[in-house]
């Protein structure tokens, strides 16, 4: 005789019965994430009332993962930038994964349980691509299954470099490094690191000494100047090299944070002034870390003023000092917002026989002079809604659609809201 579709805040659906009898539900399409309910769920309707609630409970669906760490067969430890495509049992393919450091991992989620296949697109750099397809079954009593695979070290003669934040050893970038041969004229090739390592690497034609130099740092940094030599060859054929870059920038980065849960915000502005009570510039916060970054000329004292809350929230009055330089250039600031106090209006709607909730109940919500600024719509499960005013003071309610099967609610009732 029809569909409904619950909806949120409260997950409900209503649906109108020409007469009271036993009717069935059937559940047509569950919720994203969740299992379908199999057969009919009976409901009567009628007798000592004539709204029946029902609730209806539902079971999350498996999700299915494939977790795969990449590890130095001889060592261990494990291994960074191996690309695998991923098939399902009819070998199609459906997606790539390509492990990270520190665990050498790499996760996929697969669509459902059954035989999924593993090809290795690319080797870490100075080891042996794996040839053929690697089965993976998922399922059973375990709906994450974890892979570990094994590569042997090349013959060939690598350098792979890590190029690092001096102070706080991030990982950096868009650093280029010129290869050249022992002579430093010679170029072997160029490379320039990569994110989420920082990392770059270049095959070498043979064992013996090599020079790198810097061409390009990353932005915000100082360039390395000189040669630096690397060795290859007579303990091991893949050589890695970390190398620091120091900071030439300063920068002010403030996190802004709700004052009670610490929840990041977005949306606040804030204005830059120096010493001299100069403004120099603004920025504003992002989700979702509710960071905001500004680069200062130098090092020195600035001071930070909120132009601009986040929605909902109150703004920070006065001067914030920051002292950017000496050891460290980049500076953190954490600043709290508390919320903007709220003025609530809360109706129950009810049967006036016997106080059961009611829902679908629309009330006009109206100012002093009666003009009117929004509406409430009672849910289930406790039949009520409410509406943040935006200060204290006398409101009116009139409702304009009351609850399916009654009467509607007559004339205007006054409330008052206190400061």
């Amino acid at each position: 005789i029809g569909e409904m579709t619950t909806i949120l805040p409260n997950g409900d659906a209503i649906f109108e019965v020409p007469n009271e009898g036993t009717y069935y539900l059937k559940e047509k399409q569950a919720p994203e994430g969740y299992d379908l309910i199999d057969g009919y769920i009976e409901v009567s309707v009628g007798g000592t009332v004539n709204v029946v609630e029902k609730t209806i409970y539902n079971e999350k669906n498996k999700e299915y993962f494939i977790n795969v760490y990449k590890k130095d067969k001889e060592n261990n430890a494990p291994l960074a930038n191996a690309t695998f495509e991923v098939f399902d049992a009819n070998y199609n393919k459906i997606d790539e994964i390509t492990t990270t450091l520190p665990n050498g991992l790499a996760t996929i989620k697969v669509p459902n349980e059954g035989t999924y296949y593993l090809k290795e697109k690319q080797a870490p750099a100075g080891y042996e691509l794996i040839e053929g397809y690697i089965p993976v079954e998922v399922g059973g009593t375990a709906n994450v299954v974890e892979k570990t695979i094994y590569n042997e070290r090349t013959k060939d003669f690598w350098i792979t470099i890590y190029k690092k934040d001096s102070v706080n050893n991030a990982p950096l970038a868009d650093a280029t490094f010129g290869v050249y041969a022992s002579d430093k004229t010679t170029l072997i090739g160029t490379i320039t690191t990569t994110l989420p390592n920082g990392s770059a690497s270049i095959k070498v034609p043979n064992e013996g000494t090599y020079y790198l130099k810097e061409i390009k740092a990353p932005d915000g940094y100082k360039l390395i100047e000189g040669f630096i030599p690397v060795e290859v060859g007579s303990t091991t054929n893949v050589v890695e090299k970390t190398i620091y870059n120091e900071q030439d920038k300063f920068f002010i980065t403030v996190y802004k944070k709700d004052s009670v849960n610490n929840t990041p915000l977005g949306g606040a502005e804030f204005e830059v002034y120096d010493e001299s009570n100069n403004l120099i510039g603004k920025f504003v916060t992002q989700l979702p870390t509710g960071a905001g970054t500004f680069e200062v000329p130098n090092a020195g004292t600035y001071f930070l003023k909120e132009v601009k809350a986040p929605d909902g929230y109150t703004l920070k009055p006065g001067l914030i000092p920051v002292v950017v330089g000496g050891t460290v250039n980049v500076v953190e600031k954490t600043i709290y917002n508390d919320k903007t106090p709220q003025y609530i209006i809360r109706v129950y709607k009810q049967d006036a026989e016997n106080k059961a909730p009611l829902s679908q109940a629309v009330i006009g919500v109206y100012d002093s002079n009666y003009n009117k600024i929004g509406e409430i719509t009672t849910t289930i499960p406790d039949g009520s809604g409410y509406i943040v005013v935006d200060n204290p003071g006398t409101y009116y309610l009139k409702e304009l659609v009351a609850p399916r099967g009654y009467k509607l609610y007559e004339g205007y009732i006054p409330v008052t809201v206190n400061s």
